[in-house]
């Protein structure tokens, strides 16, 4: 029986083997899977187990005495796909009765075998082996079972008669090779690895398939297959690769666009993030928190506070970043100047790169999300193209593609619920997508939501129920709930809106609703009031209250900034027993929920927004900062902490360290404001002593420069007028400023220069406002020339004389075309003429 090899031997040894089958080829039940260790067990042999998952091809035990398959015997396909099924039923229908019998003949024989095995296992105290190919069996319906699960009709699977009697008629194959030729012939994709058919034997729940897309769609894949019958779906399988980061580095940089190359520097540590940037907080681990700043990933040690810093690939900054469901890795969407941006996905805590997504949008990132499986991961442009993208990011390939929307996004999300669901918000819009199956493939279709009599708003928080309608907050700091596109109602409370400000955090809490905004509340709302909620015959609104509440803050000290949520770290499963909660006002906060009463504390703080002014101090380790949010902060750059700050009314604009001419310590620094105020203050052991303040402008201070002697101190605004003060102490040797008069301009200046006999001061023309490439020349009058009986203006005593610079563009040389053979000896014959 083992002399010569039937088509049934070939396809027994295949499945023994755990190779896959051609998608047109014979494809074996169980009954033919045994086949194989039958006719091993004929010969005398005990069948064992492959504990190896080698792709390589194995000795062929069913025929040909012991030959090895040829690699067409080792052709794979998608055990659930619909071809299979349609394949499997033709193989059994092509089958003659004598080669049925023989199947059933062969298969007691391989149970007496595995019988004996079992007993020679247990005399030797093992545990009998078992093939891997009859356990993934075991586990897969069979060929009429799966039809029947995805709605095919066994009779449309099973091939008909007419191809039976062909094959019949014609001789039955007697060799692999021929089966898989003919496989071939009616699929070219047979060949394909699997790591290419999509993962189909593998695939997780709620994984996405459909055809592939036509060309110039904007719902078309990346590396869509060459046949529309042939699914898409995202692989779980993962090659492994890795890139050179700092190779990619050098290849993203751009000259000529960087102010400091990257080799020349290295970042050592962040004294805070971007605090006013969303979704920005994820859980690695334990105690590790990811975040970014600037062109650098952060990862926070919650317990000691220390902080590990990736720099990013491309020369922009970084976008948006998403963690794996896994926490295993994690995606960085970064900026780039020059060309269009890459997601880079890294693996976690090894920070191996191994996957770049390319050309997903024009400039940056505004967010990215991975699915629940973390087989999918979602991305959304910013402007100017505001693209959405799918992908199967292990394959680096575009699943789907559409334009989000045409201003900014806010969020992009999958359904946690429903399959096959995304959503996207932001600047006044909600739009709720669906992976539809079209005539033509596998689509993204986004319907806008349509606020009708409801004001037009920006949406940042969402939250999906379970019935499918879907609760989002407002700029204005009411609940929206929506159902089929539309607001079905609005929700207020008994007192007027649900927060005052906008809405950042929708989630759900057990049989509770819990709502964050920028008022610094977290409200708790009832889930049956909110999703049976109905509105008024009037208009659309309803009123429900929430049925507790609470304000984030270590206490009611004077003076404390309220918190501002702009984006937190939520432990809905309980692991962690607390939430970390981002403050737009520049903080990071714990929310302890071990406890049935909630316990805020503040981790660490730091400026919110832009930093308008940096100086280093001319003694000690110390440099300070002043923010956009009206902070002034002193560091130490050894200790790498802030070691105290102060807050002002009103954001600051520019600040200057006093050189030690005006202050032997070195602790003096001067502060201009957006309102025009200018103060001194002096630095003392753990606070900041105001010494002298002054208004001298109308609009913001744009630059403090203090004279090399230290007498004198010059400020510049937007008010379009150049300020002079005298800098002198009192007699508590506190310095003061004592006004000598202002210089008018023709427009805003926007930086100033001393000369070194403090003399003459240079002015630098804003551009914005006044002609670029001018700089003027102030000759300053002397004190007897002065008088400011009756006005400071003293722009009349002052000699003045402009210098314009223009701007010299330089354009990069053509490259010069390669000469052809003959011209370069013409050209010289002519130079000698």
């Amino acid at each position: 029986m083992a002399d010569e090899a039937t088509p049934e031997d070939t396809v027994a040894s295949q499945v023994a083997e755990g190779e896959k089958q051609p998608e047109e080829g014979v494809v074996a039940e169980e009954g033919n899977s045994q086949v194989d260790g039958a006719a091993g067990a004929q010969q005398g042999e005990v069948a064992g187990v492959n504990e190896t998952n080698s792709p390589e091809v194995a000795p062929n035990e069913a025929g040909n005495d012991g030959e090895e398959a040829t690699p067409a015997d080792s052709i794979t396909a998608p055990a659930d796909s619909t071809a299979d099924s349609s394949a499997a039923e033709n193989s059994l229908t092509e089958q003659s009765e004598p080669t049925v019998q023989r199947q059933e003949e062969d298969s007691g024989v391989m149970e007496e075998a595995e019988a004996a095995a079992e007993v020679q296992a247990e005399n030797e105290g093992q545990e009998a082996p078992r093939d891997e190919s009859q356990e993934a069996q075991e586990l897969e319906p069979s060929s009429s079972e799966g039809a029947l699960e995805a709605g095919i009709s066994t009779e449309d699977v099973g091939g008909g008669e007419e191809s039976a009697a062909e094959v019949a008629a014609a001789g039955n194959v007697s060799s692999t090779e021929e089966n898989v030729e003919k496989a071939q012939e009616s699929d070219p994709n047979v060949n394909e690895p699997a790591s290419e058919s999509a993962g189909a034997e593998t695939s997780p729940e709620g994984a996405i398939s459909a055809p592939a897309q036509e060309a110039g769609d904007l719902g078309e894949t990346g590396e869509a297959p060459s046949s529309s019958n042939q699914p898409i779906a995202a692989s779980t399988q993962m090659e492994d690769i890795t890139y050179d980061v700092q190779k990619k580095r050098q290849e993203r940089s751009v000259l000529g666009k960087e102010f400091i190359r990257r080799e020349t520097v290295c970042l050592q540590h962040s004294y805070g993030w971007e605090t006013q940037r969303r979704n920005n907080l994820h859980r690695l681990g334990e105690t590790k928190l990811m975040t970014c700043a600037g062109s650098a990933v952060v990862i926070l040690d919650l317990v000691t506070l220390e902080k590990e810093y990736l720099e990013g690939i491309d020369n922009g900054g970084i976008g948006a970043i998403a963690v794996h469901p896994s926490g295993n890795y994690f995606a960085v969407g970064e900026k780039h100047v020059g060309s269009s941006p890459n997601v880079y996905i890294y693996e976690y805590p090894s920070f191996r790169l191994i996957r770049i997504l390319k050309e997903g949008t024009d400039r940056s990132y505004s967010d990215l999300r991975f699915d629940k499986t973390g087989e999918m991961l979602a991305t959304v442009g910013g402007f100017p193209d505001y693209l959405l993208h799918v992908w199967d990011w292990k394959k680096e390939a575009v699943m789907l593609r559409a334009k989000a929307f045409s201003q900014d996004v806010f969020n992009v999300s999958f359904s946690d619920r429903f399959d096959g669901t995304l959503y996207t918000s932001g600047t006044g819009h909600i739009r709720f997508w669906k992976m539809a199956n079209t005539f033509t493939g596998l689509k993204l279709q986004g319907e806008i939501g349509k606020f009708g009599a409801i004001e037009l708003s920006d949406i940042s928080a969402y939250l999906e129920l379970a019935d499918g309608k879907v609760l989002t907050g407002s700029e204005s700091g009411n609940l929206l709930l929506w159902d089929g596109g539309l607001i079905k109602v609005e929700i207020f409370t008994s007192k007027g809106q649900c927060h005052q400000g906008m809405i950042e955090m929708l989630w759900q809490q057990g049989d509770l609703i819990v709502s964050a905004g920028m008022d610094g509340f977290l409200r708790y709302w009832e889930y049956p009031k909110i999703d049976l909620a109905e509105p008024e015959e009037d208009e659309p609104r309803c009123t429900i209250n929430p049925v507790k509440e609470f304000l984030i803050t270590e206490g009611s000290s004077k003076g404390e900034r309220r918190v501002s949520v702009k984006t937190m770290h939520l432990d809905v499963e309980g692991r962690f027993k607390e939430w970390l909660v981002q403050d737009d006002s520049g903080a990071l906060w714990r929310i302890g929920t071990e406890q049935e009463e909630l316990k805020a504390s503040k981790i660490m703080s730091f400026h919110a927004g832009g930093i308008a002014g940096s100086e280093s101090s001319p003694r000690g380790p110390f440099f300070a900062t002043a923010g956009n949010d009206g902070s002034i902060r002193l560091h130490n750059m050894v200790e790498r902490r802030t070691v105290f700050q102060q807050e002002f009314p009103q954001a600051c604009s520019c600040m200057v360290w006093a050189p030690v001419s005006v202050d032997e310590e070195g602790t003096m620094i001067a502060v201009g404001f957006e309102d025009g105020v200018v103060r001194m203050l002096k630095q003392l052991r753990d606070s900041w002593h105001l010494q002298s303040v002054s208004k001298p402008h109308t609009k913001k201070v744009n630059m403090l420069r203090f004279s090399p002697d230290g007498r004198k101190i010059a400020s510049c605004s937007q008010d379009n007028t150049i300020f002079l003060q005298n800098v002198v102490r009192d007699d508590k040797e506190e310095v003061k400023m004592e006004p000598i008069g202002f210089i008018s301009c023709n427009s805003s200046i926007s930086c100033l220069s001393w000369s070194p006999d403090c003399e003459n001061l240079l002015a630098c023309i804003d551009s914005f406002t006044g002609n670029e490439g001018e700089v003027v020349s102030f000759k300053l009058p002397s004190v007897d020339e002065i008088n400011t009986s009756t006005t400071f203006d003293i722009t009349s005593s002052c000699l003045q004389q402009v210098y314009t610079f223009e701007r010299k563009i330089i354009l990069p040389e053509k490259p010069s075309k390669p000469k052809k053979e003959g011209e370069e000896q013409a050209e010289e014959e002519e130079e000698e003429e």
